[in-house]
């Protein structure tokens, strides 16, 4: 990244000010170079020290830095030079050069806490530009917050950075640790309690979560995002109704926060309550039209109108889908969501012709080849994904294959349609094909062995089916279907006992249909599992 004048001011100026050096400090202060007297080298690191003090006051801050840079260079064992010219460089977002200084710093005087947390500010910037950190990215990056915690235990910031970070990378239960002992450390933590929540939520606990939550909010029960935390516990839980509450009372307090707006109308849709899910749609943008304009502005809006759209779609009006769909794309004509959900629309009123005529138009705008597109192929497998949820199988086999014509590289599409092959017993020697291509697009798919598994298994080639269905086991633990698969194959080869617990397993993972399960289980001889 270029260094611009402003930049430069900005990170000299805050770095000044941390370190205490706006103004030449006498010899031995804190703001000055270390061993500033004695050798030639160590006399020049402090005559350039002076002069990037003086080009600070006088507001030459390219001098200044330039000052700055040959005094770390004059006495290159001055930790504190090293600190000071890091921290200008984090501030221009010269990143690896501001990690240089800081390790460099921390080899020169390793118990310096300012040192450590240099480099853990650094590495947060770095983890901020990375779309998602790789490992070694994530590695780094955790070991210099958890060097910072253990060198400044009180740093709860730092605590709390850290638990973002194995946040981010799923790693939940270090998350919940550290931050269990955020909140022993510091019980007002409001910030430690909404990210426990959180992640209770994720690790499914959400009763846990509930009762954490609820404290939290009777400590606070002014701060909108622990309601929202909580509100999510509820609904995690499935109690919708108490949810519901806490969300209508959040949006009517805070209208200004168009989030809580979503979420409200995002959990009316979850139950089924389409028309008022509709009408929060339609307030969300009203507000928006009438609201000065910000970066998330656009954003919001495009949100607000495909929420309307879904809302009108799952209420089965769909010529008024279609309507909004039009509006959306008036105002938004670069935006391609629009056209293509408004042709997945039409081929659900069965309007294919009509369908297929606007994908080819948004098709060639986008410089790509029409009907045999990724855009065409997105758009058949979600319709065809409707009205597979909605029992019209043969629809959706139509559809899924024209999806997969367009774009035969659609893993999802070909999972799709071989797992409703196999489930159907249809066709299973293609069904077995489309998945096995589905899997080699992508490795490792969960969802994508369990039906390898299944397919397997209604081929009746049983000693081929436990691998996938074991390892889709462990790729997705908390599926309850995958256990259902998986006691389905123990009991055709006769493992009893292993059938019995697996299919109990998938009731206490909450699976769709309990009672078909515990009727299984009662042929096996076994007590039924009893309802949660």
């Amino acid at each position: 990244m270029g260094r611009t004048t402003t930049g430069i001011a900005a990170a000299l100026i805050s770095t000044a000010a941390l370190t205490g050096t706006v103004h030449a400090a006498p010899v031995g202060a804190p703001g000055t170079p270390l061993a500033a007297t004695g050798s030639a080298g160590h006399a020049d690191s402090y005559y350039f020290y002076c002069l990037f003090q003086q080009s600070l006051m006088q507001r030459d801050y390219g001098r200044a830095l330039s000052f700055l840079e040959k005094a770390a260079d004059a006495d290159p064992r001055a930790p504190l030079l090293a600190m000071e010219l890091g921290r200008a460089y984090l501030g221009m977002d010269e990143l690896d050069r501001a990690e240089s200084q800081a390790r460099r710093a921390a080899a020169l005087a390793p118990d310096s806490v300012e040192g450590k947390r240099l480099l853990a500010e650094i590495y947060k910037q770095y983890v901020a530009h990375a779309d998602e950190p790789d490992d070694t990215l994530f590695a780094r990056a955790s070991a210099a917050f958890a060097d910072l915690v253990a060198a400044d235990p009180a740093d709860g910031e730092t605590r709390l950075a850290l638990a973002r970070l194995d946040l981010s990378k799923g790693l939940f239960m270090q998350a919940t640790e550290i931050l269990r002992a955020q909140i022993a450390s510091d019980p007002n933590s409001v910030d430690a309690y909404f990210l426990l929540g959180e992640s209770l939520i994720r690790t499914r606990q959400p009763d846990e979560a509930r009762k954490l939550l609820g404290e939290a909010v009777k400590q606070h029960p002014e701060n909108p995002d622990l309601q929202r935390a909580l509100a999510d516990a509820f609904e995690a839980s499935g109690d919708f109704d108490a949810a519901l509450g806490i969300r209508r009372a959040l949006a009517a307090a805070h209208s200004d926060r168009p989030s809580l707006r979503f979420q409200l109308a995002r959990l009316l849709l979850k139950m089924k309550h389409s028309e008022e899910a509709a009408s929060e749609a339609e307030g969300i943008l009203a507000a928006l039209r009438g609201a000065t304009a910000d970066e998330d502005h656009d954003v919001d809006q495009r949100a607000a109108y495909m929420l309307l759209v879904e809302a009108h779609t799952e209420g089965g009006r769909l010529a008024e889908a279609v309507r909004v769909c039009g509006l959306a794309e008036k105002e938004f004509p670069s935006e391609s969501r629009f056209p293509l959900k408004n042709a997945e629309l039409l081929l659900l009123m069965g309007r294919e012709e009509d369908a297929d005529a606007l994908i080819k138009t948004v098709a060639a705008r986008n410089g790509s080849n029409g009907a045999g597109s990724p855009e065409a192929s997105e758009v058949f497998f979600r319709a065809g994904a409707a009205v597979e949820r909605d029992g019209d199988v043969a629809h959706a086999e139509h559809f899924l294959r024209r999806s997969i014509e367009a774009d035969p590289t659609n893993h999802a599409a070909l999972n799709y349609l071989g797992f409703l092959l196999a489930d159907r017993g249809e066709k299973l020697q293609e069904s077995l094909a489309m998945i096995q291509k589905a899997l080699s697009l992508d490795e490792g798919n969960g969802a994508y062995l369990d039906s390898l598994g299944w397919a397997l298994y209604r081929l009746k080639r049983y000693d081929e089916a436990e691998a996938p269905l074991r390892a889709a086991a462990r790729a997705i633990p908390d599926e309850a279907v995958v256990q259902d698969h998986l006691g389905d194959l123990y009991w055709a080869v006769g493992r009893k006992d292993e059938a019995v617990r697996a299919w109990e397993a998938a009731i206490g993972m909450g699976i769709a249909d309990p009672d078909s399960l515990r009727k299984k289980i009662a042929r096996a001889g076994a007590p039924a599992t009893p309802g949660k």
